[in-house]
């Protein structure tokens, strides 16, 4: 691998190393807002239908645990793009809906309103955050750009701010649960489908909040692909694939036995039940790969071992004297590490 010369190696300290938090007020009331509709609309399900409430509670869970320590942006700011779903992606599609009723329509009244219309649309809407924010950012600072660990939290985000909006129409899950599972207790709790009465498995679709991450997940991938295969098509051709796939499913889902074809040929795909064994496989390496920049750049940069190895000298004091360290210095050290993995992603492109 090629190595930085003195001058970028410079430039890279200067603009990544040294860069300090930047607080926008706006971020933070958005931020904040979506907290507390997200609180909001978690403390109506968990009164009006507790079971809806603990799957969306045990998603999100799911994907910040398995991220947090190789993702550069906080949660906060993953509750942000909660916010920025709820307003953006679910706002739009409430007022197409409506334009669409005002035009004497009924959105779930004919084959292509409910089952390839509107599915697709969902996908875009549900994306549109997520892409509009990474385009703000980029345009501000194309050096701070999301690793893959980001794309997927963040994906889930907006698209389960829109998942937790249609539940508020249902009464309970829809069908038979699928995907990986401990006991009764599924990774991706919104995977549930139908049989439709031909002796198969239930077919059906993985979620609104899984599906967006999936697609956002690629993007980190396709990202990372590009640049490590150095073929740039890579970065578009992974994603589309993904939207491609999960648009599919979420069609084929809303047509059931409306469509003997599309039926046909979602069984022949699997149903739906390859998609969340694919999300896990693909999500584990993207955090795995974020995870193996981390360390090429510990072992590479001496800038970026000295501020890794002050955070683990000063937790092992804490461990030593067996005290439990302050609540302002994780925040630091988790503030650091993002730094630090964001460095590592920004070394990987431009190396």
């Amino acid at each position: 691998m090629e190595t930085l010369s003195g001058q970028k190696k410079a430039f890279w300290y200067n603009n990544v190393m040294g860069q300090t938090a930047q607080k926008n007020n706006f971020y933070l009331i958005l931020s904040d807002l979506g907290l507390l509709i997200f609180a909001g609309l978690i403390f109506y399900y968990w009164n009006d239908n507790p079971e809806l409430a603990f799957g969306q509670i045990q998603f999100i869970l799911f994907i910040l645990l398995i991220t947090l320590f190789t993702r550069s942006v906080s949660t906060r700011y993953g509750i942000g793009m909660y916010g920025r779903g709820l307003f953006l992606g679910t706002g739009i599609t409430l007022l197409i809906g409506a334009g669409y009723r005002a035009l004497g329509f009924d959105p779930g009244g004919s084959f292509f309103a409910s089952s390839l219309f509107f599915p697709t649309l969902e996908e875009i809407l549900k994306l549109f955050p997520v892409l509009l924010s990474a385009y703000l950012l980029y345009r501000k600072n194309p050096d701070q750009q999301w690793n893959i660990s980001d794309w997927v939290m963040l994906g889930m985000m907006s698209g389960t701010a829109f998942g937790m909006s249609e539940d508020y129409y249902r009464e309970g899950y829809l069908g038979e649960h699928f995907g990986p599972h401990f006991g009764n207790v599924y990774l991706f709790p919104d995977a549930t489908g139908f049989s439709y009465g031909n002796g198969n498995e239930a077919m059906g679709y993985i979620g609104h909040g899984a599906a967006t991450a999936f697609i956002t997940l690629a993007i980190g991938l396709g990202f990372y692909c590009s640049k490590k295969f150095n073929k740039k098509p890579l970065c578009w051709q992974i994603p589309l694939l993904a939207f491609i796939w999960v648009t599919f499913e979420h069609m084929a889902n809303n047509a059931g036995d409306e469509s003997d074809l599309m039926l046909k040929i979602f069984g022949l795909l699997g149903g739906g039940h390859l998609t969340p064994w694919l999300f896990l496989i693909l999500l584990l390496g993207g955090v795995g790969i974020d995870a193996k920049n981390f360390i090429h750049a510990y072992k590479t940069l001496p800038k970026f071992k000295k501020i890794a190895l002050f955070g683990v000298e000063k937790t092992k004091n804490f461990v030593i004297k067996k005290t439990w360290p302050p609540l302002s210095f994780m925040k630091g050290c988790f503030r650091a590490l993002r730094f630090l993995n964001r460095a590592a992603w920004h070394y990987f492109f431009k190396t």
